[in-house]
């Protein structure tokens, strides 16, 4: 029985209240990745000292960022179906969920908001978990019903739902909404103060519940104005993919009974309690920078009233003072020797739970080539995580997005967009193709230069024959799995076509021609053509030869020198010239040797009848 607009509040209410502590650590990974000033407690005693923030949190986030945007999303449709059509048929799904990605980046970007990869690394480092509605929408356009994708990630602080047996059982977002945005989205005007007693003013917004079940949708305020009545969302299940970051379990203890207050972490995980450390000894050394420039004074007079008229650390100050007045410069506070031993140990204990600074060259030692790599392998530890989580969402998103498509309740969608052999595609998809398609693999794979140069020599070995002139591997395997390729049929249609082109003379003189002609050059056009023109005749005259060849071995037997005038020379084949036949071919016999007049005498033997000289 469906959920009414209280009995979905109360639930909402219930599970916010359940993960407290969730949110509070939620706001404090916040807080890191803004900088926001460093406030210390009470236990760190720096009233009146100087408050230094350090960067390491934002730097920390933003390199992490970048190593997981560089990454490249593979897409494949596998049935290990060894025909080639059915090859061509699961590229073909692998496109139309290339083109349903790009156009769920296009959707983002006429809304403002940054690309779907960049918000599902943002959320799955920030929040440790991700939530993103993925729905195929109609909408009325200039040629009717219009499809088109939105797919929006959501804040998972947010984001309350119920599981059930098999999966989810609803979503509910809840967020803040302006009454012009209100009004913009679903054509209701609704009163701040009216929709939302507890609100205190009209900048605060009202809060909006934007409910999804296995079945409907509907969007109401928290005093249950109804902005959207229930609507059948067209998607087969809840159309919203909700995951986490990690591979803890659910796990329920005394001090925990919510399953979800341990999983899913951000990457600050390891190093939250150790940056307000780093903040807190940064703190105390500037502190003791800032005293070293104006260090403490003691004047001395004889009623104690005695203060300089003039700053005495400018230079060229002058200061006047009666007798017995005295002015002393205290000596300068040192910190413990231990200061500069402890804040190594805070700076290692982050990089241990952040990315080595060997990974990007910050070296304060020279290392070999051989350690720097094993460093760097320590990025795996941070990035990983997240990456797969990433892959867990792009999977889901695909899935909802197809298996929509598929229940034919749209109409026939053209998509566009870049497969992974950056080759521009744009082509309608018929259902029935799609339905025919394999199983979605989806990977996320780092696109380093050093792995694509050890990829293609790795490849390269594969396609060298062995002694027996045999490879070791096809050429399709290495493209698809080596080289990481999409469509390998596609490829090696071009590269037979490029072997095509260039085999013969005749070809590679056409392609020349055209090329000219593209140019614009015509003087070079003419040349090439009448080098193609001789490449023709040539061709010709061995067809022609080959083709009277042919014919002499063909002849009937019987009738001596064959042909059928008795023996007589014979026709020359059809097309060609008894000028230019070989005689064998006209049947005319070989002529016999011309004998040696004379008998064979050594060499040197006098011929008979000579003159002396």
């Amino acid at each position: 029985m469906p959920l009414s607009p209280a009995e979905i509040i109360k639930d909402v209410e219930q599970k916010q209240t359940a993960r407290t502590y969730l949110e509070a650590r939620w706001d404090l990974d916040y807080s890191l990745w803004r900088l926001d000033k460093f406030a210390p407690g009470a236990e760190h005693d720096l009233d009146g000292f100087r408050h230094f923030t350090s960067n390491e949190p934002r730097t920390f986030f933003n390199k992490t960022a970048s190593l997981l945007a560089s990454t490249i999303l593979t897409v494949r449709a596998e049935d290990n179906e060894p025909n080639e059509e059915k090859r061509r048929v699961d590229n073909s799904k692998e496109r139309f969920a290339q083109g349903l990605l790009r156009a769920a980046d296009e959707r983002l970007r006429e809304t403002l908001q940054p690309r779907l990869k960049a918000q599902l690394s943002w959320f799955t480092m920030l929040r440790g978990s991700y939530a993103v509605r993925a729905l195929l929408v109609k909408r009325k356009g200039d040629k009717g019903n219009e499809t088109f994708v939105d797919v929006l990630p959501w804040d998972p602080y947010h984001v309350f739902w119920q599981m059930g047996p098999n999966g989810l059982e609803w979503v509910c977002y809840v967020i803040k909404k302006t009454p012009s945005e209100i009004k913009a989205q679903y054509n209701v005007v609704v009163e701040p103060d009216a929709a939302n007693t507890s609100s205190e003013g009209p900048d605060d917004g009202i809060i909006t519940y934007d409910f999804y079940d296995t079945e409907t949708n509907k969007v109401f305020t928290d005093q249950m104005k109804m902005l959207k009545p229930s609507t059948k969302h067209g998607s087969p299940r809840v159309p919203v993919a909700i995951g986490f970051v990690g591979s803890n379990p659910p796990i329920q203890t005394d001090a925990a009974t919510e399953a979800t207050v341990d999983r899913g972490d951000s990457i600050y995980q390891s190093d939250r309690e150790t940056y307000a450390e780093l903040n807190y000894a940064l703190s105390v050394m500037a502190e003791f920078v800032r005293r070293s420039l104006k260090q403490p004074v003691v004047i001395t007079s004889k009623d104690g009233s005695k203060t300089l008229a003039e700053n005495p650390y400018l230079a060229g100050t002058s200061i006047s003072l009666a007798e017995g007045d005295k002015v002393e410069v205290l000596d300068m506070m040192t910190m413990a020797q231990e200061t500069g031993a402890y804040l190594g140990l805070i700076t290692g204990q982050i990089q241990r739970g952040a990315l080595p600074y060997s990974a990007f060259g910050e070296l304060q030692f020279q290392l070999s080539g051989f350690a720097i790599n094993s460093l760097r392998q320590g990025m795996a530890t941070v990035t990983e995580p997240p990456r797969e989580a990433m892959v867990d969402a792009y999977t889901q998103i695909i899935n909802l997005l197809t298996d929509q498509y598929l229940t034919d309740q749209f109409d026939e969608i053209t998509l566009s967009g870049k497969d992974r052999n950056r080759q521009y595609f744009k082509e309608a998809f018929p259902v029935d193709k799609i339905k025919q398609g394999g199983d979605y693999m989806i990977d996320l794979v780092a696109n380093l230069p050093q792995d694509d140069l050890a990829a293609m020599q790795m490849a390269i070995q594969g396609r060298t024959p062995n002694a027996a002139g045999v490879p070791l591997l096809s050429d399709r395997y290495l493209r698809e799995t080596q080289l990481g390729l999409q469509d390998s049929d596609l490829l090696d249609d071009q590269v037979q076509e490029q072997i095509a082109n260039q085999s013969t003379p005749l070809s590679a003189a056409l392609n020349m021609m055209d090329a000219a002609v593209r140019a614009g050059d015509q003087q070079l056009a003419q040349v090439w053509l009448g080098e193609a023109q001789q490449q023709m005749i040539i061709k010709q005259l061995e067809i022609a030869q080959l083709q009277a060849a042919a014919a002499g071995l063909a002849r009937p037997p019987g009738g001596g020198g064959g042909g059928g005038n008795g023996g007589g020379p014979a026709a020359a084949p059809p097309g060609v010239s008894s000028a230019i036949a070989p005689p064998a071919i006209l049947g005319i016999p070989p002529s016999p040797p011309t004998p040696q007049i004379g008998p064979i005498v050594p060499n040197g033997t006098p011929r008979p009848g000579a003159q002396n000289p």
